[in-house]
């Protein structure tokens, strides 16, 4: 396998990380954003629902979005709005607003999802160009993902440090990867 072949796998694998470290690191605070937004359980409930809703839409709209933009600008698209829903989610929270949260978090579910099918595209199409299986471990890599972000968040809830902080860390992390990887995506 060549050089170049390798950095682009490695590409997709650190960019296919990326949306489950983020997902699961916001979910491990779901109980102080819940407590600081005021919100009952069931009122909770809906403003997850934001998540779910904006989710749909950005795996709905992929598609199109990819056919019209292509799969580069629909992914650094999906991560620029990852990026918007943490700030704007901690603005949220720094104004204690429910309505707010709800619309912040249906653009975090949307930039999740143009992300999850746009790698997924791209995935499956790196796949036959080097006649070689990798979906498994491309997925793979979301799990992981999700366990590394879980235990950062975990870790980051223990230790008492404020979401604000948190969220900047994985903005910064988030941010810090996709620099150093997005040029190399197939």
């Amino acid at each position: 396998m060549s050089s170049s072949v390798l950095r682009q796998k490695m590409a997709l694998f650190s960019l296919m990380f990326l949306p489950g470290f983020a997902w699961s690191s916001w979910i491990t605070r779901t109980p102080l954003i819940r407590d600081t937004l005021h919100a009952s359980t069931e009122v909770f409930g809906l403003i997850l629902f934001g998540f779910s809703c904006g989710s749909m839409v950005g795996i709905l709209w992929s598609g199109k979005l990819i056919n019209k933009y292509g799969i580069r600008r629909v992914t650094l698209a999906g991560f620029m709005l990852l990026a918007i829903g943490f700030l704007l989610l901690a603005v949220a929270l720094l104004l204690a607003n429910q309505p707010v949260a709800f619309c912040v978090l249906a653009l975090f579910g949307m930039g999740l999802g143009m992300i999850d099918i746009a790698l997924n595209i791209e995935g499956a199409a790196f796949e036959q160009h080097i006649n070689q299986v990798i979906m498994t471990t491309l997925h793979g890599f979301f799990s992981l993902g999700t366990l590394v972000g879980a235990l950062i968040g975990m870790g980051m809830t223990v230790l008492n440090i404020s979401i604000n902080l948190h969220f900047g860390i994985i903005i910064g992390l988030t941010a810090l990867t996709l620099a150093l990887q997005f040029t190399h995506m197939p």
